[in-house]
């Protein structure tokens, strides 16, 4: 199951630009985000006819096995121009987590389908009414649940989270009359610069839970 998430902003900024009326000036959150998770589900079943067999309910209650995980917490990445200098400053705060198996697990499908060491519950229930012959209505709830994630967690974060960089722009001299050395140590500052403000930190985490993706029906 996998779900992305993409902000109205970023495409508002796309085919608007920075400067048109709404966003310039106002802080604009370009929060892209993706959850994943891959795993297997063990259920037990039950339905019971009630009020003359007319309205059906039902439940699942499941065990879960969660085999690999992507979970976005955060992914705040702001930006706002300057009405006035069109200067553009930006901040980050960035955290996800993630549970991936190990080259030799993955040698070994059965014990990844089937080792539970990233346990879960789920339940799904729901109704059907019958109002006549010809009509019926129904409604339900599949996957409302989690999923501890235990085997080697990781997580990556943000090395700043909430710094902020001001961008004033480039002297176009550097680029006019294209002197190599001057112009790549410009770059060069504004990579280092970039890089050092909203670089990313992967280490090992502690066990994490992730909900599953909740659908409703009627």
């Amino acid at each position: 199951n996998m779900n992305v998430r993409y902000p109205k902003s970023f495409f508002d900024v796309i085919v608007k630009g920075n400067g048109a009326p709404g966003i310039i000036g106002v802080p604009q959150n370009i929060n892209f985000g993706i959850n994943a998770t891959a795993y297997s589900e063990f259920g037990i079943n039950y339905a019971r006819l009630l009020m003359n067999d007319d309205l059906t309910i039902g439940a699942r209650v499941k065990i879960l096995n969660g085999q690999a995980n992507l979970d976005t917490k955060k992914s705040d990445l702001i930006f706002t121009t300057d009405p006035k200098t069109f200067e553009i400053t930006t901040s980050s705060d960035i955290l996800i987590n993630g549970c991936i198996p190990d080259s030799s697990a993955m040698s070994k499908p059965l014990n990844v389908a089937f080792g539970f060491k990233n346990m879960g519950l789920g339940l799904d229930f729901g109704g059907t009414y019958k109002i006549s012959d010809k009509i019926s209505v129904n409604a339900s709830v599949a996957d409302l649940g989690f999923i501890k994630w235990k085997s080697n967690p990781i997580s990556l974060k943000s090395h700043n989270p909430g710094a902020s960089y001001t961008f004033s722009g480039l002297d176009l001299t550097d680029f006019i009359h294209y002197d190599t050395l001057s112009f790549n140590t410009v770059l060069t500052q504004l990579t280092d610069t970039l890089s050092s403000t909203f670089s990313l930190d992967s280490s090992s985490s502690e066990s994490y839970k992730s909900s599953l993706s909740t659908r409703f029906y009627a």
